[in-house]
């Protein structure tokens, strides 16, 4: 009996490899499918590195040229320093005005409102000292006096002054007789 025992045995083991290696089977081929997995995360993740490091080096061009224009744009429009209090529409050109219309200036005695015309060339500009009243009221009967003084590039040229009846329509002939006055008409 104890070769039908050993048969019974050897049968139970036959059967126990048999399944053993079907189940090995198995496991070869999900090893071997994870292994093309594998393969697919790896070359997913390397195309990932190669494409943030592109992406990298544009971020660094990029960055690069930002930083070169807001320096650019803060050198083109910081305030300078002249030294000085400004003394001309020019003065004010060089520590960066750039918008015509009413300073403050330094005059030969004290501060003065002049108007700049920064829309002309430089090198020759031409701005008004306005002494007295800025608005007129309407027709009173009062005179009113009007002075402006002529300043070229910073240097005193020449003051006209009048004296007027309180019309407003009457300073138009003395603002023409200014420009033929400085136009030399």
């Amino acid at each position: 009996m104890a070769t039908v025992e050993n048969l019974k045995k050897e049968m139970i083991t036959k059967t126990d490899l048999a399944q053993t290696a079907q189940r090995l089977d198995k496991t070869h081929t999900s090893v071997e499918s994870l292994k093309n997995e594998l393969t697919n995360v790896i070359t997913t993740v390397q195309n990932m590195k190669l494409d943030t490091n592109e992406n990298t080096e544009g971020l660094v061009v990029t960055n690069t040229k930002v930083q070169e224009l807001t320096s650019q744009l803060t050198k083109s429009t910081a305030a300078s320093s002249i030294g000085k209090i400004p003394a001309s529409c020019e003065d004010l050109q060089q520590i960066g005005h750039k918008k015509s219309g009413l300073y403050s200036v330094m005059g030969s005695k004290q501060v003065e409102n002049v108007y700049c015309d920064f829309t002309k060339p430089t090198g020759g500009s031409l701005f008004l000292f306005f002494q007295g009243l800025a608005g007129f009221p309407s027709s009173t009967g009062q005179n009113v006096h009007l002075k402006i003084a002529f300043y070229l590039n910073g240097s005193y040229l020449s003051t006209a002054e009048r004296d007027k009846h309180n019309n407003i329509n009457e300073f138009g002939d003395i603002i023409d007789t200014i420009d033929k006055e400085i136009s030399g008409n």
